[in-house]
């Protein structure tokens, strides 16, 4: 069985700060996207992903550009359904009635 590499979690932890002046630095500087990565602790490629998308809007859109990620984008459940979908786990497992993980997708 082939040995699964275990992933640095630090690695995709970063603030935008961080993003803001990699960016910045890669655009404005002339910096290469793998110095500018390595120097502000960020992924290469988000690096890279960020810095088309801060290029290619417009110079009004510049200034309200996000350097965060927008997870909210990919929800499944609002956020109502998510804590309806919570306190009905908890009070299953208070009946005794838990449901295991591969129920509780299902």
């Amino acid at each position: 069985m082939p040995r699964k590499r275990k992933s640095d979690p630090s690695l995709y932890a970063w603030d935008e700060e961080n993003m803001k002046a990699a960016v910045m630095a890669h655009l404005k500087d002339g910096m290469p996207i793998r110095t500018a990565a390595t120097l502000h602790a960020v992924q290469k490629s988000t690096l890279s992903r960020y810095c088309k998308a801060y290029s290619a809007s417009a110079d009004e859109e510049k200034v309200a550009f996000r350097f965060t990620p927008r997870y909210d984008v990919k929800k499944v459940f609002s956020s109502e359904m998510e804590d309806s979908l919570e306190s009905y786990i908890l009070l299953s497992s208070r009946m005794n009635y838990g449901l295991t993980k591969k129920r509780q997708r299902n």
